[in-house]
């Protein structure tokens, strides 16, 4: 697992019908990239919160590379944000209040347990967006080079430390009533929040609402969150080979990353 810092222009205009094949999906791509930057903050803190004295060392070491990489995805994200505001003015107040909702106020009122169950729920649904968007190759229209290999690197590292948070989790034995309820507080806010933003972007911006296509998205995840609450899972089932092959030599060998750090 290495850590990769990516290339981002952040003198270049966003560009939001990036993808006019699909121009929904562009959309709904870009509003998953404006909100991920606080789940990825939120994953970390929750994460570190949860370490004792009494996990292993090489998950700790493993969690660290995870860290790693989420931080690089939330610091390019949060240029996303930046520019998106900036040409969008109406974006600024409306994601304070879903930062506010989900980042402030949830963390409040439900307890540690559930918490890092919301943390590993979102790691499921990041490895769920990003396997599905890659073994379709559904960026391979995209207009805007830049913003495709962004997701498209943030997509393979997804895949890439998908069994970390959710080894943290079986250690917590946690039980099977906080799994459902934090699986479903994290399905639900998930995709309302990125779909609603995508919409009103679209609105906005009169971009045409074609190529929607969520609805098998929107039942993947769904079931993959609540995998957490399936006795016999673990991430590793899934079968990852061709995306290993594929994006991994890609990423490996990019100009647009450089390595940061690296496992020995």
């Amino acid at each position: 697992m290495n850590v990769r810092k990516f290339h981002l222009n952040t003198n270049r205009e966003l560009q939001l019908n990036w993808l006019p094949q699909r121009p929904f999906l562009g959309l709904w791509f870009l509003s998953y990239a404006l909100h991920v930057a606080d789940a990825e903050s939120f994953i970390i803190r929750t994460c570190g919160q949860t370490l004792s004295s009494t996990t292993p060392w090489a998950l700790k070491k493993r969690l660290h590379l995870c860290f790693g990489q989420e931080a690089q995805h939330a610091i390019s994200h949060e240029k996303i944000y930046k520019k998106a505001v900036h040409q969008l003015n109406w974006l600024k107040g409306y994601l304070f209040v879903h930062r506010w909702i989900c980042y402030k106020a949830l963390p409040l009122i439900l307890n540690q347990k559930i918490l890092l169950v919301v943390a590993a729920s979102l790691e499921q649904m990041n490895t769920k967006i990003s396997l599905w968007s890659l073994e379709q190759n559904s960026l391979s229209q995209a207009t805007d080079s830049e913003m495709r290999n962004l997701m498209e690197w943030h997509f393979y590292e997804e895949v890439e430390h998908r069994e970390v948070v959710f080894d943290l989790l079986e250690r917590e034995n946690i039980p099977k009533w906080q799994l459902i309820v934090g699986s479903s507080i994290t399905a639900l806010n998930f995709f309302f929040w990125t779909t609603m933003t995508a919409f009103f972007m679209a609105v906005t911006q009169k971009i045409e609402l074609k190529g929607i296509g969520l609805g098998k998205l929107f039942t993947l995840l769904i079931q993959s969150s609540f995998k957490l609450c399936k006795k016999d899972y673990h991430p590793s089932h899934e079968d990852i080979r061709i995306i290993d092959i594929y994006y991994g030599s890609n990423y490996r060998n990019s100009s647009v990353t450089q390595p940061l750090c690296r496992t020995t």
